[in-house]
C-alpha cells in the first residue's frame, strides 16, 4: 500500500515547508562533499604557500589521518541517514565551519613551531614584501574592522583600569602608566605614523567597489537577466539566440560584468525555449556550444577591438602597468606555443574582460590565445548546466507535481562544483605567475620594457611625490580634513548597513524571479528603503570625498609648478 501526502488549500505541492523539514539528513548526507571542498582549499593554498622547510609536513599529515578517518565514520553514518530536498543556508553555514574547524585544528597543532620559528621576523618580512600594498591594507582595516578596533581599546583601558586598582594592592608596580596598556598604545603610536589622507582615501576605494561591484552589480545584473528571460520565454530558438548572443556581447564589453552570470542565463532561457526542438538535453548541449561560442567571440572583439585600439594610449598601458613584474611575467606565459598549463590558468581563471583586453594591449596573436582559451567549457558547461536544472526543477507535470524532483538538488550540487574548478583555475593563474617571476628571471631580463611607459612613469613619480608631501595630514586644511574623515564614516555606515542587514535593503530576487510577480511590476522595489538610505549614504561620502580629492588635485599642481626638480623625485630614487 502507498501512503499519499495531502496538502492543504493553502500549500501547493512544491511548498518549500514541506522539504525543510529534511534539512537535517540532508545536512548529513551531503556533509562529506563539504568536508572535500574544505580540504581541497587547504590543500591548494598549503601548495602555494610552499614553506621553505619541512617541519610542518608531518604535522600536516597528522591532520588529514584524523580527517580522513573523521569523514569515513561521518559517509558511514551519513549513508544510513538518507537524502532530503533543498540546499539551504545551513549547509553553507556547515561548509564553513568545516574550513575554520580545519584552520583552528591546523593552528592548534602548528602554533608551537611557528612561535619558534622566528615569527617576528617572518612579519616583518612579509611586511616588507608587501610594502607598498600596506596603506591599501590598513585602508580596508579602516573600513572593515573599526569598530573593533574600538572595541580593542575600551578593552584596553578598562584592563589598564583594573591593574592601576589591583597592582598596588597586590605589591606589584604597573610598569605602563599610561590610560591604554602597552599593545594598545604601541598600535597608537603606530598608528599616528601612518599616512593618513592616503590611507582614508583607500577606505573610500573599497568601499566604493565593494558596493559597486559586490552590491549593485550583481543585484542589477540578475534584475536584468531575470527580465531577458521572461522577455524571450515566447519566442523561436533562432530569435531567442541571436538575443542571448547580442545581449551577452554587450555584458562582455563591460569591464565588472563576469561571464558566469551570462553562461546561466544561457543555461535557462536557451534550454527553455530549445527543448521543443531539440528536447531537453539536446537543448542543454545547444546552451553549452552557443555560451561557447560566444565565449571565444568576446574574447577575439575585446583582444582586437578593445586592445588593440587602446594598446596604443601610454595611459592606457600605465593603467595596466605593463611594464610591472607580474604583467610582463604573465606576457611570457602567453607567449608560449600551444596550450600550457599556465597559459590555460590564466585565460580561463583571470577575469574576462581584463585577461582579453590586456593580450590586445600586449600585441598578443589572436589565434595562440583563443586555443588557450579553449578549455573553458570546463566552467561554461557546469553553469550552463546549472541554470538548466534550475529551469527543470521548476517543470510541473498535469498533475501538478514535478516533472524532474531531483533536478534542484543535483542543480546545486553542479554549482557547487562550478565554483569549485573556477577557484582552482583562479588559484593555479597566482601560482603560475609567481613560479614565473622565481624560475625564469633570465628570460623576464630579455623582454624590452616600453620606453614611452616608462618615461610616463616616471614623469608620474615626479607628480606623486609631490602629491606626498601636499596629503601629509599636517598639511592639510582642517575643513578638507573633515571632509575626508565624513566621507570615510559615511562610506562605513553604508557598507556596514549593506552586510549585516542585506535582506533588510534588498528584496529577495533570484534570476528565475518575475519582476511583475515578485516586485508588483516596478524593478525600483528591487531596494527596500533602508538600502536606499544605505546607497545615499554612499553617494554623500562620494560627494565629500570629491571635494576632497578637488583641493588635493589644486594643491598638487600649484605645488608642482614652484618645486625644483630634485624636489619632485620620489624618495626611493
Amino acid at each position: 500500500n502507498k501512503t499519499a501526502v495531502h496538502f492543504s488549500g493553502e500549500c501547493h505541492t512544491r511548498c518549500i515547508e514541506v522539504y525543510e523539514n529534511c534539512t537535517n539528513a540532508f545536512i548529513l548526507w551531503i556533509s562529506p562533499g563539504f568536508a572535500a571542498l574544505s580540504l581541497i582549499v587547504l590543500g591548494l593554498i598549503a601548495k602555494f604557500i610552499k614553506p621553505p622547510k619541512d617541519f610542518f609536513n608531518h604535522h600536516v599529515m597528522g591532520v588529514m589521518n584524523f580527517v580522513a578517518f573523521f569523514l569515513f565514520i561521518f559517509w558511514i553514518y551519513a549513508s544510513f541517514a538518507g537524502a532530503g530536498n533543498g540546499f539551504t543556508g545551513d549547509l553553507v553555514a556547515f561548509g564553513m565551519s568545516m574550513v575554520f574547524g580545519v584552520g583552528v585544528i591546523m593552528t592548534a597543532v602548528l602554533w608551537k613551531d611557528i612561535a619558534n620559528n622566528e615569527s617576528e621576523q617572518l612579519i616583518e618580512d612579509v611586511m616588507e614584501h608587501h610594502k607598498a600594498h600596506l596603506d591599501l591594507i590598513k585602508g580596508f582595516s579602516v573600513l572593515a574592522l573599526s569598530p573593533l578596533i574600538i572595541l580593542f581599546l575600551a578593552v584596553s583601558i578598562l584592563h589598564q583600569i583594573v591593574r592601576k586598582i589591583t597592582y598596588p594592592c597586590r605589591g606589584r608596580s604597573l610598569e605602563h602608566k599610561g590610560y591604554l596598556s602597552q599593545e594598545a598604545s604601541e598600535f597608537v603610536e603606530d598608528f599616528k605614523s601612518w599616512n593618513h589622507s592616503q590611507v582614508l582615501t583607500y577606505s573610500v576605494y573599497c568601499g566604493i567597489g565593494y558596493i559597486g561591484f559586490a552590491v549593485l552589480a550583481s543585484k542589477f545584473t540578475t534584475l536584468f537577466l531575470s527580465w531577458l528571460i521572461g522577455y524571450t520565454s515566447t519566442m523561436d530558438i533562432f530569435a531567442v539566440t541571436g538575443i542571448v548572443v547580442g545581449v551577452g556581447m554587450m555584458m562582455f564589453m563591460l569591464p565588472p560584468v563576469p561571464g558566469l552570470p551570462i553562461y546561466l542565463t544561457s543555461g535557462i532561457v536557451l534550454v527553455s525555449v530549445g527543448t521543443k526542438s531539440f528536447g531537453v538535453y539536446g537543448a542543454i548541449t545547444y546552451a553549452c556550444f552557443v555560451s561557447w561560442a560566444l565565449k571565444l567571440f568576446a574574447c577575439a572583439v575585446q583582444q582586437c577591438v578593445i586592445g588593440g585600439l587602446l594598446g596604443g594610449s601610454i595611459s592606457v598601458k600605465q593603467a595596466v602597468a605593463i611594464n610591472s613584474d607580474a604583467v610582463r611575467a604573465m606576457r611570457l606565459v602567453l607567449s608560449e606555443p600551444g596550450i600550457t598549463s599556465g597559459k590555460v590558468a590564466i585565460l580561463v581563471g583571470g577575469p574576462d574582460w581584463p585577461v582579453s583586453v590586456l593580450c590586445g594591449i600586449l600585441g598578443l596573436k589572436l589565434l595562440p590565445i583563443l586555443v588557450g582559451t579553449l578549455p573553458v567549457i570546463a566552467i561554461i558547461a557546469p553553469t550552463v548546466l546549472s541554470g538548466s536544472f534550475s529551469y527543470m526543477s521548476s517543470i510541473e507535470t498535469d498533475n501538478d507535481g514535478l516533472k524532474y524532483p531531483w533536478a534542484g538538488t543535483v542543480g546545486t550540487v553542479v554549482t557547487t562544483a562550478t565554483a569549485a574548478v573556477m577557484f582552482v583555475f583562479t588559484i593555479s593563474a597566482a601560482g603560475t605567475i609567481t613560479t614565473t617571476l622565481e624560475t625564469r628571471k633570465d628570460d623576464l631580463a630579455q623582454l624590452e620594457y616600453d620606453k614611452e611607459v616608462k618615461d610616463a612613469n616616471e614623469k608620474a613619480g615626479r607628480i606623486a611625490a609631490v602629491r606626498n608631501r601636499v596629503q601629509v595630514w599636517s598639511n592639510v586644511p582642517c575643513v578638507f580634513k573633515m571632509s575626508l574623515i565624513l566621507s570615510v564614516l559615511l562610506m562605513m555606515t553604508s557598507c556596514y548597513i549593506l552586510v549585516l542587514f542585506g535582506t533588510d535593503c534588498f528584496e529577495d530576487y533570484d534570476i528565475m524571479f518575475s519582476i511583475r510577480e515578485n516586485l508588483d511590476g516596478d524593478w525600483t522595489n528591487l531596494v527596500k528603503p533602508l538600502g536606499r538610505l544605505a546607497l545615499l549614504f554612499c553617494v554623500t561620502s562620494y560627494f565629500f570625498f570629491f571635494v576632497f580629492e578637488m583641493w588635493l588635485k589644486s594643491a598638487t599642481r600649484k605645488e608642482l609648478k614652484s618645486s625644483t626638480v630634485e624636489e619632485t623625485l620620489p624618495l626611493t630614487r
